[in-house]
């Protein structure tokens, strides 16, 4: 079995050390820190490389688990992260037969996601313990002003401006804003968002968030886009030449817009096919929160929903949560729901490529953008969530 795991490490280090190293230094910098601390411990360690085509239950299978064993550990991993995000490259670290246990089959397992963060689940008597630790970044305010020359996505660029921070100006700005035929050349563009700075292993990675203002001027006039707000009550308010065309109360707090309502090219199924809806790129676990009161009509698994939340409001409305990690405790079908609860976790269950919330908003088999006030103005609790055009 040791020849599955080429190289031996290093005894495991205690989870909660490792939780307060990760704070501002690099995984494996907390990990090689807390190294001292655990010495001639008698048990067996092993590393596992993940390959192409490999699963965490190869890893743990090559390390001397059953079939039954590598499965609860799977299952107590699953509830900090999807396992669908392991890659090749990352490692798999395992001891065997702990120390002090009365244990003869037990393990513990440590799983270095880099970036993502590392998780730690421990299989004592058949019973299954999990932690997870995400790294910490440093958030910075970027503001940043430019001139538009030749496209916008360009002059954004030479700015030193992420693509992706133009891509969700536009996705913000699309019912309003043609970002190919609204700009003549010489239009102010002003923006101001966070950015996460990630740090692992001496590397870094800029990592944008939401934008929380901007102000774009076009051949339409000016729009301007703000974040107000916290929590369940942050709204995105849009406005054009000062008067506001769209407040909508947002289902999850300062994530930024990844994809808006309209034909796309399915990033699963790969064809052209309606979104009928707009996703929010947000981090694994964040609240998701009912934009207007209503009665559930599903809370559970639904295809390629994964975990979904139905809501039924006035009027034959409907607004839809899809691909959560988490369903709020005690919501079921018949639950009534108010305004700014919390229905759910972001997460990544169903067709998703990354950890998304997907938010619809529906009258009986009809979709609905849901950044378009006249959409906003049907669903019930109007006032809190709609303005005039």
């Amino acid at each position: 079995m040791r020849d599955n795991f080429p190289r031996a490490v290093p005894s495991l280090p205690k989870f909660s050390m490792l939780r307060r190293l990760c704070h501002g230094v690099g995984l494996t910098a907390a990990l090689l820190a807390v190294q001292t601390f655990n010495t001639a411990i008698a048990a067996e360690r092993f590393s596992y490389q993940i390959k192409s085509g490999d699963t965490l239950a190869k890893a743990l299978n090559a390390a001397g688990m059953n079939g039954q064993q590598a499965y609860k550990v799977n299952q107590a991993l699953a509830q900090h992260l999807d396992l669908k995000t392991i890659k090749p490259g990352q490692v798999v670290q395992v001891e065997r037969n702990l120390e002090g246990v009365n244990d003869s089959s037990s393990f513990r397992v440590l799983l270095d996601l880099g970036f993502g963060g590392m998780a730690e689940a421990t299989l004592v008597n058949d019973v299954t313990v999990s932690q997870f630790a995400q790294l910490v970044p440093q958030i910075r305010t970027v503001s940043v002003e430019f001139t538009v020359s030749g496209s916008v996505i360009d002059s954004a660029v030479e700015a030193g401006v992420s693509p992706e921070v133009i891509l969700e100006l536009s996705e913000t700005l699309e019912a309003h804003v043609d970002f190919k035929r609204d700009f003549a050349g010489g239009e102010e563009i002003s923006l101001r968002y966070e950015e996460a700075i990630y740090t692992y292993d001496g590397q870094r990675k800029r990592i944008p968030r939401a934008i929380n203002a901007a102000s774009v001027q076009t051949s339409k006039g000016l729009f301007e886009v703000n974040r107000i707000g916290e929590g369940s009550e942050q709204k995105l308010v849009i406005s054009k030449n000062g008067k506001i065309v769209l407040s909508l109360l947002l289902p999850v707090h300062d994530a930024r817009l990844s994809s808006a309502f309209g034909r796309r090219k399915h990033p699963v199924l790969a064809g052209w096919m309606m979104h009928k809806g707009v996703d929010f790129a947000a981090n694994r676990g964040d609240a998701v929160f009912a934009v207007a009161g209503g009665k559930v009509t599903r809370a559970g698994r639904e295809g390629g929903f994964g975990r979904v939340v139905r809501i039924e409001h006035a009027g034959g409305m409907e607004t839809i949560y899809a691909h959560l990690s988490k369903i709020s405790a005690g919501l079921k079908p018949g639950s009534r729901v108010r305004q700014g609860d919390k229905v759910g976790e972001v997460g990544r269950s169903g067709l998703a490529t990354s950890t998304n919330l997907h938010f619809e908003i529906r009258n009986g088999k009809e979709s609905l953008d849901p950044l378009k006030a006249t959409t906003l103005r049907r669903l019930d609790n109007t006032p809190a969530v709609a303005a005039q055009e």
